[in-house]
């Protein structure tokens, strides 16, 4: 885990820009700030404690430090886990030149109401050093209540109303993805996914990264390249990102946002592998519905090749 840390004087310009920080620094000094720029756990310690024993340490270090405020840029695969833990979501997001679109996210070190009222595994460390509980001050006045990324946590009503244009549209000559499921089906597959918007030219998916969840497009185009060549754009109503979730394969291509009016529907994998054990019904019709949308693909790839 590697931390910037402002009362170093280690919090770079660009840092600054994309995390929005000129908003805080106004009540929160840089001298108060962190950002978490990388965080990787060997393969052999994934699915251990070893992830939680770091972020642990990390806020240990924190409230020991001072430091009021810590930013991460969070992959959309890995929103769910980090908005449980307290991390907000606060400004636009962006195109990281490693990794490829990514959250940027703010916690709030000393907030313990708040991770109480969310019951973070991290509230009751927090206890430890924040007695009696309490609310910064200046929370509310430079947290907004909205960002781009919209979740049925934070804004029920928004979140299902963007999806809904989706929900009860089938595109014309393709397999929609929520076909033979109810509405009851369809809201427990979407209940923790998060509508994310792009802008025009962002890199939505890097080629060669590690992360396993799907995408749906809610609005807008999106273009497949590999390396600079385009080899197919998707529409509205299509599937992306199904490959590394059924191979558990690191991504195959590059898919840029073409246009500003770009949603995407992001479903994280651990929340779809999880319904598999508590409701394979539903996660069987989705799977076959998955199924169907990889062999129309197939198809339409043969039928360019076809010489008939």
């Amino acid at each position: 885990m590697r931390i910037h840390l402002g009362m170093d004087g280690a919090i770079p310009d660009p840092f600054k820009t994309v995390y929005d920080l000129e908003r805080f620094v106004t009540t929160v000094p840089y001298e108060n700030m962190s950002v978490v720029t990388r965080f990787m756990v060997n393969r052999a310690h994934r699915h251990t404690q070893v992830s939680f024993q770091l972020i642990h340490a990390n806020s240990e270090f924190h409230l020991l430090q001072g430091i009021q405020l810590g930013f991460i840029a969070c992959s959309p695969h890995l929103l769910n886990l980090y908005l449980a833990l307290g991390f907000r979501t606060f400004t636009k997001n962006y195109s990281d030149a490693e990794v490829g679109f990514v959250v940027p996210m703010a916690y709030v070190v000393r907030d313990l109401v708040y991770l109480e009222s969310i019951a973070s595994p991290l509230s009751g460390l927090t206890a430890k050093y924040v007695t009696p509980a309490e609310i910064p001050p200046w929370v509310d006045s430079v947290l907004p209540t909205h960002s781009s990324v919209r979740s049925e946590r934070f804004d029920q009503g928004q979140y299902w109303s963007d999806l809904y244009g989706l929900l009860t549209e089938k595109s014309q000559g393709k397999y929609y993805i929520f076909d033979g499921l109810s509405d009851d089906q369809i809201k427990l597959l979407l209940g923790k996914g998060h509508v994310i918007q792009c802008r025009n030219g962002e890199l939505v998916v890097r080629k060669g990264t590690v992360s396993h969840g799907i995408f749906l497009l809610l609005s807008g185009v999106l273009e497949v390249r590999d390396d600079h060549r385009a080899i197919n754009v998707l529409g509205r109503g299509e599937v992306f990102g199904e490959l590394g979730f059924l191979l558990d394969s690191p991504r195959t291509a590059n898919v840029y946002a073409v246009g500003d009016d770009v949603r995407i529907l992001s479903l994280d994998d651990q929340t779809l592998r999880g319904l598999m054990t508590t409701d394979a019904l539903t996660s069987a019709q989705f799977l076959l519905n998955l199924s169907k949308v990889l062999c129309l693909r197939l198809v339409q790839v043969q039928s360019r090749f076809s010489f008939d």
